[in-house]
């Protein structure tokens, strides 16, 4: 493994001995008879063994930055779930007090209406005034059962990965429903106001992934009136370009 350049002089051997001595590693042969040719061989043997020797080093420095390369990716690639993870964490924390308030006002008419039933039974008799109630507890009921099924559906593991048919118009109008109890309570905490506009044009079915589509589409609502402090208009305009 030593790269020594290795010249044969002789004066006996045969042009067979030296072929055989060539392909077995030695660099060159000369006869010694004709040894005007030692000085420049040495010399062209000794500038090939350095290119030799740089271009092993270069490779070696080659392998080194790749491997560093690899290991940067690799780096990259973790700092990056990291950062998506901590970017929903952080949009559910932000919607979490909007859905507090979503489920408050859902429970309006669920706590008042049983409240009301039970402090005067009679009204169970009135089959009218009863079915009324129990239809505002069951419509209350089912708004939150929606709201946690689309909750449900903004945050999965990553690991499982679900593609769907998915009618982008629809899921375009639960995005805006799902964000809604942030942007615009917000802006009016502010005293400021956020009118949200859709223009939703005729769309085809897209194979896609639900929940990330329609946490991209939040997080663009929720940058959207972050840069409307005092208020404004929020347009979101889907086109096919097909």
């Amino acid at each position: 493994g030593i790269d020594i350049p290795f010249l044969v002089v002789s004066g006996t051997i045969g042009e067979d001995v030296a072929v055989t001595m060539m392909k077995a590693g030695a660099n060159d042969y000369l006869m010694k008879n004709n040894l005007n040719r030692l000085p420049p061989a040495v010399e062209r043997e000794l500038r090939e063994a350095q290119v030799r020797r740089g271009r092993k080093l270069a490779e070696k420095e080659l392998e080194e930055t790749n491997r560093r390369l690899k290991d940067a990716l690799e780096e990259v690639k973790k700092t990056q779930s990291q950062i998506v993870r901590q970017e929903r964490l952080n949009a559910l924390e932000q919607m979490a007090g909007g859905i507090t308030h979503d489920f408050n006002n859902m429970l309006v008419p669920v706590l008042g209406y049983s409240e009301l039933m039970l402090s005067d039974p009679a009204v169970l008799n009135r089959h009218d005034d009863a079915k009324k109630f129990l239809t505002a507890i069951y419509m209350a009921a089912n708004d939150g059962r929606e709201l946690v099924k689309r909750l449900r559906g903004f945050y999965r593991p990553d690991e499982v990965l679900e593609t769907e048919e998915v009618d982008l118009a629809k899921l375009i109008e639960e995005s805006v429903s799902l964000a809604e109890p942030r942007w615009k309570l917000q802006a009016r905490a502010n005293g400021a106001a956020v009118n949200l506009f859709t223009d939703i044009g005729e769309l085809p079915a897209v194979s896609c992934n639900r929940s990330q589509i329609r946490e991209v589409l939040i997080n663009l609502i929720f940058n959207a009136a972050d840069a409307m402090p005092n208020g404004g208009i929020l347009t979101m305009s889907v086109e096919n370009l097909l």
